[in-house]
């Protein structure tokens, strides 16, 4: 049974050969972690060195049977690569858990990232259709504007047409009647048929007046309306 006191040891020459277990913990640089057992473990250390757990029990006293010098100084050294390759173990699993915490934190950040770019692109999307539905039922209503003031327009000339025919009827009805009278009754007769050609000229000038008066209201109503809606529209547009 050997001791595991940390007392210096001795060659036969008088040289100390004290484990170098101190040099590889002083050495080593300190790690740092967020962890509650890491930081209790920091803690107990002293002077760079961790305290094993070898040190925190109680000695075993030495058996009076001890064993060849060259024993102790084997296992010494045994000891000390042992408990080096332990600590690099420890650093290394340590480094690779704040590297892991890392790379974790920085996926989390790149996935809240591009989370917020989608809902941005999401937003930007959505405002744009309505903007497209918007434009397009405002284009739709100007045309149906368009379609019904057409219309109108085409109901008047047709309705021009129509009292166009009938007065050209009318004359033509009165020119038969007129050759068919005698001659007594033919300057009668003329002297009508003028009244009555001045006086549908005199309508018929006044009907292509009004039909021209209605004709430019529309026009300028359907010139209003435009106007208004292209500022609305344009006041909308820019607004958003």
């Amino acid at each position: 049974m050997r001791s595991h006191s940390m007392s210096p040891t001795y060659r036969e020459d008088g040289q100390n050969i004290t484990p170098k277990i101190c040099e590889v913990r002083l050495t080593a640089p300190p790690v740092s972690l967020d962890d509650s057992d890491i930081e209790a473990r920091l803690n107990s250390w002293n002077l760079g060195i961790e305290n094993p757990r070898y040190l925190r029990q109680k000695t075993i006293p030495v058996s009076l049977m001890t064993p060849k010098f060259s024993l102790r100084k084997s296992s010494s050294l045994h000891d000390d690569h042992f408990l080096s390759r332990m600590y690099e173990k420890e650093l290394d699993m340590k480094t690779k858990m704040m590297e892991a915490k890392f790379h974790e934190e920085k996926l989390k950040l790149q996935q809240k990232h591009d989370a917020d770019v989608q809902k941005i692109l999401e937003r930007k999307n959505n405002e744009i259709e309505e903007l497209k539905m918007l434009y397009k039922k405002k284009q739709n209503e100007a045309e149906e504007t368009i379609r019904k003031l057409e219309k109108k327009v085409q109901t008047l000339v047709r309705d021009c047409q129509i009292i166009r025919e009938t007065k050209e009827n009318q004359i033509a009805e009165l020119k038969k009647i007129c050759e068919q009278s005698t001659e007594s009754l033919n300057n009668d007769w003329e002297k009508k048929l003028h009244n009555a050609v001045a006086e549908m000229e005199k309508e018929k000038f006044d009907l292509q007046k009004q039909h021209t008066e209605n004709i430019q209201e529309l026009l300028e109503d359907t010139n209003v309306r435009l106007n208004k809606m292209e500022g609305e529209y344009m006041a909308q547009t820019q607004s958003t």
